[in-house]
């Protein structure tokens, strides 16, 4: 642990990784990256599973960092359904 917290706000690798998962094969518009940060932020606050399984099991930053990854996926594939469907 570093700074005394499983999860330090004071590190921010997850919140970009997650991020970037967010956005992979999306054009980088304005539209599409606020979209794309409203929804990681949702789906990182909610944590569906896998991600409360992966923070909850996962030994040390591991478990930090592919919560984030999940959350990633999910509004990558949620801005995709976005895009495509003319919402943004």
């Amino acid at each position: 642990m570093i700074f005394g917290q499983q999860d330090s706000p004071r590190i921010v690798v997850d919140e970009w990784v997650g991020f970037l998962w967010t956005m992979l094969f999306i054009p980088p518009t304005l539209p599409h990256v606020v979209g794309g940060l409203v929804l990681f932020r949702f789906f990182d606050i909610v944590k569906l599973f896998p991600a409360n399984v992966f923070q909850d099991r996962l030994p040390g930053g591991y478990g930090v960092v592919m919560d984030d990854v999940a959350a990633g996926v999910y509004a990558n594939i949620g801005l995709h359904l976005l895009i495509r469907g003319g919402i943004i």
